[in-house]
């Protein structure tokens, strides 16, 4: 990002402290959006660049970062995340306390990932267009998903122009796989389909679910709002006394009530779940919302239920950021936030604040 005529510009593919010569390519009331004719000055050493090793890379629009070594990718991330947890959440301590970033492997990492069809061709959509890129391989995807881009036949994909794939490293499952997809984590077997939201790289997310649970410790009660098939609720369970999921999609929580044994299940939108219940004080809160964050009405329902702890997972460090401000303003303290790598060579994120209510 950078700025000219009193502008913001937009300028994908570079790095902090370079100087850019660009041409506009979209013009809008508050911004521009250009693109690099030439690298004219290189910046400091703080950031490193690299060639990428995607042959795709700016034409597919799957990568934006390939161009940063990984290392440096890690720095950004956490220099972006701080600079909305500032910004937008009036952190003011994150200006100097840089919060620990957990990496991935490179390459290899992505077990579920959005395709889209064209005819027999599958693919990610080209950069900033709806043109099908196809592939019959991505340095990303772990090897099952590669092996069906390579050999899938007709019959093995839905007739939708857009679907999920789920892979291991030696499967595949598509949407037309009615099947459970059983998948090992941390000792215990998880039951889901493609179709429905499940974590995109289990490399990594055990170190989440670990720093969670040491969180959270034991206790008597806890609520687990956005709770899909309900991993987090499934390790939960062996810590609390009495547990309830809440859970919008109906075939996420079939496959919850597959997972757990003794939760108790609520499918509705957290709001609507939240306008009906006035419970007692609960221990322990783990929310992991979609990326546009906590409603208002999911905050207010938060505050009301004021638990000892709450773990907010999200996938967005800006709307997290923002209802961090409305949690810390009533009472809620943030202990610690951390961050995960889920998506090495883009510039998405994966962080967890973890809060205690001060009484």
């Amino acid at each position: 990002m950078g700025r000219a005529d009193g502008k913001v510009v937009f300028v994908p593919f570079a790095l902090p402290g370079e100087v850019h010569r660009v041409r506009r390519v979209q013009e809008k009331k508050g911004f521009v959006r250009a693109e690099t004719e030439e690298i004219l000055e290189s910046g400091p050493p703080t950031y490193t660049r690299r060639d990428s090793f995607c042959p795709l890379y700016r034409i597919c629009g799957g990568c934006n970062l390939q161009h940063m070594a990984y290392e440096d990718q890690l720095r950004a991330k956490v220099d972006m995340a701080c600079d909305s947890l500032v910004r937008l959440g009036g952190l003011s301590e994150y200006q100097s306390r840089k919060p620990v970033i957990k990496a991935s492997r490179e390459k290899g990492y992505r077990n579920r990932a959005q395709f889209h069809r064209r005819g027999d061709h599958l693919g990610f959509l080209g950069r900033n267009s709806h043109d099908l890129v196809p592939l019959s391989e991505c340095s990303l995807l772990v090897e099952g998903l590669n092996k069906f881009l390579r050999n899938h036949s007709q019959g093995d994909i839905p007739s939708r122009e857009r679907f999920t794939l789920f892979g291991l490293e030696d499967k595949c499952w598509s949407e037309l796989n009615r099947g459970d997809i059983i998948v090992p984590l941390m000792g215990r077997n998880i039951r889901f389909r493609a179709e429905l939201f499940f974590q995109s790289n289990l490399n990594l997310f055990p170190n989440l679910l670990e720093d969670v649970l040491d969180f959270a410790g034991e206790g008597d009660s806890f609520l687990d709002l956005y709770s899909g098939v309900g991993v987090f609720a499934l390790f939960l369970e062996d810590r609390y006394a009495r547990g309830t999921a809440v859970e919008s999609s109906r075939g996420a929580l079939e496959f919850a009530r597959k997972n757990l044994a003794r939760t108790e299940f609520y499918e509705e939108p957290v709001e609507k779940w939240a306008s009906r219940n006035r419970r007692g004080k609960l221990d322990f809160i783990v929310v992991d919302p979609p990326r546009t964050g906590l409603s208002r009405s999911a905050r207010e329902t938060l505050i009301r239920l004021r638990p000892d702890k709450l773990a907010y997972v999200s996938c967005d460090p800006v709307t997290q950021a923002r209802d961090l401000k409305d949690l810390t303003a009533q009472g809620f303290q943030l202990r610690d936030y951390r961050l995960y790598d889920f998506y090495p060579q883009t510039s998405h994120l994966e962080g967890v604040a973890f809060l205690e209510y001060q009484r």
